[in-house]
C-alpha cells in the first residue's frame, strides 16, 4: 500500500503538533496560575489592612500592629501600614520606632502630610531642629498657609533662637487658624 509509508511521518507530525499544543497550554495555565496567585496576595494584604484598621479604630493597638506588619510582609512599600505603625508606636511612647515608621511612610509616600508633620514634631522633640525645619518647609512648599506647618516652623525657629521669625510664623498660623493651640502658645511666649 503506497500510503503506508506516509502514515509514519504524518503520525509523527501530528504528535509534534499535539506536543506543541500541550506545551502552549501548560505555559498558559502556569501564567494564569501566577496571575491568580498575585491577585490572592493583593487580596490578603487588603484584608490584613482592613482588619488592622478595624482593630486600630477599636483601640486594639497590639492586634492592629500585627495586622499592619502582616501587610508589610506582603508589600513592604505599603505607606498606610507604615503610617499606622508609626501612630501606634507614638501612642505607646516608643519614639524611635515612631520616627522610623514615619520616615518609612515618607519614603514610600513623600507627600503624606500627616507623616511629615508628626515626624517634624518628633524631630524637634529630639533636638533635631534642622531636620524638623526641613519637614516644615516641605509642607509649606505645597500649602503656604498650612497653620500646622507654620506652627511647626515657628516652634523650630524658636528652638533655634530666631524669636522674630517664630513670632511671624505664629501670627501667620493664627491668620489661617485663629484658635491654633501651638500658635497661641508661641505668641504667649
Amino acid at each position: 500500500f503506497p500510503l503506508q509509508g506516509l502514515a509514519s511521518p504524518l503520525n509523527r507530525q501530528l504528535n509534534d503538533r499535539g506536543k506543541m499544543k500541550e506545551q502552549i497550554l501548560t505555559v498558559l495555565l502556569a501564567a494564569l496560575l501566577l496571575l491568580l496567585a498575585g491577585c490572592g496576595v493583593e487580596d490578603r494584604a487588603q484584608a490584613y489592612y482592613e482588619r488592622g484598621m478595624q482593630l486600630y479604630e477599636e483601640g486594639e493597638l497590639a492586634k492592629a500592629r500585627l495586622e499592619f506588619k502582616n501587610v508589610l510582609q506582603i508589600d513592604p512599600k505599603h505607606a498606610p501600614s507604615w503610617l499606622h505603625l508609626a501612630q501606634i508606636a507614638a501612642k505607646d511612647e516608643k519614639w524611635r520606632q515612631a520616627l522610623s515608621a514615619y520616615g518609612k511612610t515618607l519614603e514610600f509616600d513623600p507627600q503624606n502630610r500627616q507623616a511629615r508633620l508628626k515626624r517634624g514634631h518628633l524631630l524637634l522633640a529630639a533636638n533635631r531642629a534642622d531636620e524638623a525645619l526641613e519637614d516644615a518647609e516641605a509642607l509649606l512648599a505645597t500649602e503656604a498657609a498650612d497653620a500646622d506647618a507654620l506652627a511647626l516652623r515657628g516652634l523650630t525657629r524658636k528652638r533655634q533662637g530666631d524669636l522674630a521669625a517664630a513670632e511671624a510664623d505664629a501670627a501667620a498660623a493664627l491668620t489661617a487658624s485663629p484658635e491654633h493651640p501651638q500658635a497661641l502658645t508661641l505668641m504667649a511666649g
